[in-house]
């Protein structure tokens, strides 16, 4: 099933607020990455990599 660009926007908000809720909060570039990777312009390996990068893990 193809994801549209409505739905993975709600399923962004909806992660969003469920973050907020627990005081945690996604830059752009983690909204980004997220978009990337249910589009499947990113492979796992490839999302978790960008994550660490971003949060200065790896």
């Amino acid at each position: 099933m193809k994801n549209n660009k409505k739905d993975i926007k709600k399923a962004i908000e909806n992660t969003k607020a469920s973050f907020a809720v627990e005081g945690h909060y996604l830059s752009s570039e983690e909204e980004e990455l997220i978009r990337k990777k249910v589009n499947g312009e990113l492979s796992d390996k490839e999302f978790l990599h960008e994550v660490k990068k971003l949060n200065e893990l790896e």
